[in-house]
């Protein structure tokens, strides 16, 4: 076998191989719609269920937060993060000071 036959070989072996991830891509998407034809859609879904959850969660949270506009929650949410990464005490501090 010389170096043109075994190159033809390989050319052949790897477009069977993509063949073969085709047909399985392609059966995968067609059991991926037939899924997402068989879901519950979000339309079907009672109304009531959506304010109950979002009731649910505000209740759950403290009322400063609750409260809070939007410059605060992203502050708090810088503060949380800084806390996470172990940065400057006296930045996390200003931080507060700043959302007080």
């Amino acid at each position: 076998m010389n170096g043109i036959d075994a190159a033809q070989q390989r050319i052949s072996e790897q477009n069977r191989v993509a063949r073969q991830y085709a047909r399985r891509s392609n059966f995968a998407a067609g059991n991926a719609l037939q899924r997402q034809d068989e879901a519950p859609r979000a339309d079907d879904a009672p109304k009531s269920a959506g304010k109950s959850i979002e009731d649910t969660v505000k209740s759950s949270l403290p009322e400063y937060i609750r409260t809070a506009d939007s410059e605060k929650l992203l502050i708090m949410a810088l503060i949380i993060l800084l806390v996470s990464e172990n940065a400057d005490p006296a930045l996390i501090i200003a931080l507060i000071y700043i959302i007080m």
